[in-house]
């Protein structure tokens, strides 16, 4: 789809600045001294300030993460942009509107809640509790099936894409695994241009160029968070894994058992109600004994199976929780493990508590590993 591009000269002598717009996109003002940019006549969609040292700059940037998405309306739009130095361009790039959010999606409302074990049976990294605020988004109801991986994977290998992996399922309907943190990242930015929307991730900040191929260690700058699919946040896995409860071991309450999630009873812990071993429904003796993706009842949210079956790869590197509230956090930029929350189907009961964190070398392919992935409003 057609992007709209508006171009900015910024030429502030004496606080004097020219403008030069292109296409049917029209920047209508800015002020050198308040650096206020005012656009019009755009596409609705969503907006992106970017800026160049250079008309002929090979690379634009948008340096100013508050700026990377905020609606159109096809009105007249008003922003301050913290220019630096006394000569550039400015662009404005609108991104149409992308198609609605998938009917195998759930709505998660925005809101804060208490992230960590407020039970008490926990370890010391999933305290202290502390408030995060998340934007709204939606995400898959159910982990992603072996018959959607292969649906996008095999689109994706002939469009550009190279995974590391090409996964794994026990049946159609059950979760992929064995599929590192690179494959799921790389997956969802193919999801997304399957379906015409603009990826999430990229090989650095500049925005440039779509993650494709490789292993990248991208940080929070490279991804458009308003964009495509990708994977959930730790504080959004969390947040939507207790379906608007707090204060309880699992979704459906604080005790478990086989008519709850697919895992591994041991019989260890008091709140666990087995029977002792393997889901015995779905133990047939051929390891993963994973579960169809819907086997279980939904949570408050209408999410299946967010504890048990496989384990899901969040976007976050492990890092120690602070005491401070928090609003939609990325996590750090580097460690030494990426986040994978829920348990699986070969965990304890413990691993299955809500509040239990859980990393991995990102290079990690696992049977009883899988992802979910969430969707920007």
């Amino acid at each position: 789809m057609k992007k709209t591009i508006c171009i900015l000269a910024i030429m502030c002598f004496s606080a004097t600045c020219f403008l030069r717009a292109q296409t049917t996109c029209s920047i209508t003002a800015f002020s050198g001294a308040s650096r206020w940019l005012t656009f019009s006549n755009a596409w609705a969609g969503l907006a992106t300030v970017e800026s160049s040292p250079a008309m002929t700059h090979a690379t634009w940037s948008s340096p100013w993460s508050q700026f990377t998405a905020f609606s159109m309306t096809g009105l007249a739009q008003t922003v301050q942009v913290p220019v630096a130095g006394t000569q550039g361009f400015l662009r404005v790039v609108v991104d149409p509107l992308p198609p609605p959010a998938p009917a195998s999606m759930a709505a998660i409302s925005s809101g804060t809640f208490q992230m960590g074990d407020a039970v008490g049976d926990g370890v010391m990294n999933e305290l202290p509790v502390h408030a995060v605020l998340l934007s709204a988004c939606h995400m898959d109801a159910t982990a992603v099936s072996w018959a959607q991986w292969q649906n996008v994977y095999n689109w994706a290998v002939t469009n550009g894409y190279q995974f590391n992996n090409p996964g794994d399922g026990k049946a159609t309907n059950h979760p992929v695994q064995s599929v590192s943190w690179y494959d799921a990242v790389k997956w969802c930015n193919a999801r997304s241009e399957m379906d015409g929307r603009t990826p999430a991730y990229y090989t650095d900040g500049t925005l440039a160029t779509v993650y494709r191929t490789g292993q990248i260690d991208i940080a929070s700058s490279a991804v458009k968070w308003h964009a495509g699919y990708r994977l959930p946040t730790e504080a959004e896995w969390e947040c939507a894994a207790r379906g608007g409860v707090s204060g309880q071991r699992f979704p459906w309450g604080n005790t478990i058992s086989h008519t709850h999630a697919d895992y591994h009873s041991a019989g260890s812990y008091s709140y666990d109600n087995g029977p002792t071993g393997y889901d015995p429904v779905y133990n047939d003796g051929y390891e993963p004994y994973t579960c169809p993706v819907d086997a279980f009842a939904p949570n408050a949210f209408g999410l299946y199976n967010m504890v048990g079956n496989v384990g899901e790869w969040c976007w976050d590197w492990f890092d120690d929780y602070s005491s401070a509230a928090q609003t939609n956090p990325h996590g750090p930029d580097s460690g030494y493990g990426r986040l994978t929350r829920g348990g699986s189907w070969d965990s304890p009961a413990a691993a299955l508590r809500l509040a239990v964190r859980d990393n991995h070398d990102p290079t990690t392919a696992d049977y009883d590993f899988g992802f979910r992935t969430v969707l920007p409003f």
